[in-house]
């Protein structure tokens, strides 16, 4: 499902590069979901095209036409990567795309997993 796979793939990456940009740092960065309005932020980075705002991406108004489900980290929909690229908790994001719901994996030990060809093993 091609749908699937580019949005596992935008997800992954944008909460390997929050993981990492935490390592690098030592700050630690948080991601938010807002499942209701379909769009998750990492508000301790800056948005990429317009650097006074903070990243967030809209799964619906991409390729993807995505929707998020759930996001779940320990009773929570926000994520918290420590200065060590650890997670505030394991936990998964659910999103609905092409008519199939697919779920990514956050580790404890910070690796994210999805069910797709988008699949990055963490440390």
């Amino acid at each position: 499902n091609y749908r699937a796979d580019v949005a596992a793939r935008r997800i992954v990456v944008d909460l390997q590069i929050a993981r990492r940009r935490a390592q690098q740092t030592s700050t630690s960065q948080t991601i938010v979901f807002y499942v209701a309005d379909n769009y998750y932020e990492i508000s301790d980075m800056n948005d990429l095209d317009r650097s006074s705002k903070v990243y967030e991406h809209r799964l619906g108004e991409s390729v993807s036409q995505a929707k998020l489900v759930s996001a779940d980290f320990g009773g929570s929909s926000t994520l918290v990567f420590d200065i060590y690229g650890q997670p505030s908790s394991a936990g998964t994001i659910v999103f609905n795309a092409g008519g199939s719901d697919q779920t990514i994996q956050v580790g404890a030990a910070g690796w994210v997993n999805a069910p797709t060809r988008a699949d990055i093993a963490g440390p």
